[in-house]
């Protein structure tokens, strides 16, 4: 939280400026971590002249507080931005960012990196241009050719998608589960029993690009979740009347379309059908070509003892 002046006015000029975009407001921004220089002279000037233009000429001097942080960076660091193709091509991000983590991947780039899932950022700068580094996949034993190309050394205002991603990690790193574009904290969930619901604080996190440089914006967010499961819902339509008659198209229209979340990884997925012909006694073939049915895979994967065997899957 940081602290500026301002000026209330009735003209539609000094209402602009309690904008955080405008000048002003990204003025009194400061702390946080480092990230990126102060502005040359010349654009401090054009800053100035901007936040003059948006000043209002009536009313009084203010002090108003925003949830913007300036990301400085030092003067003496750098990073720099390389394109990464894979061959053969691999398609999953999960797969690509395993491999960074092989000891002859890190050899070359460094115990340090940012990937974003097509290009990765660094401190360093590599002797060539292009590189090449010989690896192997590790999920399915296969040999992968990874070639680093320079792209450049962005400035700061391009930095934006850099900065999101690693407070993504960040977050995954904190244990905190997203749900759409937001992180929750389910060990800090407050339950509300007598209405079946649940209660998960979470945080917002985004960086934009202001007339003052990169700002981090911070605000909180609230998730309601239902405790009740899937398999309750599908018993609720079987105790309703024309339940019995109708259990598959009432279920289809209760269920698909909605977003539920497994409590064994506290992952959200949203369902887009309901199987009856698939039941938890049936098999699927796993990746190394063993079959195996989903009440033992919840058994050994997940230590769940799935109770009823006949019901659909999602």
């Amino acid at each position: 939280m940081t602290k500026k002046k301002e000026e209330s006015s009735s003209n539609t000029s000094s209402s602009a400026e309690t904008s955080p975009s405008s000048g002003s407001a990204t003025e009194g921004a400061v702390g946080g971590e480092p990230s990126s220089p102060a502005p040359e002279p010349e654009k401090q000037k054009g800053f100035q002249a901007i936040r003059d233009k948006q000043r209002g000429t009536d009313g009084r001097v203010m002090d108003v507080a925003v949830n913007y942080i300036r990301l400085k960076r030092k003067e003496d660091t750098s990073i720099y931005e390389y394109s990464v193709f894979f061959e053969p091509q691999i398609d999953a991000i999960k797969l690509r960012r395993f491999l960074f983590r092989n000891p002859e991947v890190k050899e070359v780039i460094g115990e340090i990196y940012e990937f974003t899932g097509q290009n990765v950022f660094l401190p360093i700068q590599l002797p060539d241009d292009t590189t090449e580094i010989s690896t192997r996949s590790t999920h399915n034993n296969m040999d992968v050719i990874m070639t680093l190309k320079y792209v450049k050394q962005p400035p700061p205002e391009e930095m934006v998608p850099f900065f999101n991603t690693m407070f993504r990690r960040i977050m995954r790193q904190l244990r905190l589960v997203q749900i759409n574009r937001h992180y929750y904290d389910p060990n800090a969930k407050i339950e509300i029993p007598v209405h079946k619901l649940e209660v998960w604080p979470g945080v917002v996190t985004s960086i934009l690009d202001f007339d003052g440089g990169l700002m981090l914006n911070c605000d909180i967010s609230h998730r309601v979740l239902r405790t009740s499961t899937a398999l309750h819902v599908l018993k609720d339509i079987l105790n309703q009347p024309d339940g019995r008659a109708r259990f598959e198209e009432l279920s289809k229209k209760r269920l698909e379309g909605c977003i539920v979340l497994t409590r064994y990884n506290n992952k959200p997925y949203r369902i887009d059908e309901v199987k009856f012909d698939i039941t938890p006694k049936s098999e699927f073939t796993l990746s190394n070509g063993q079959k195996v049915t989903y009440l033992d895979y919840f058994k050994r994967h997940w230590n769940i003892e799935i109770r009823d065997p006949n019901q659909p899957m999602l």
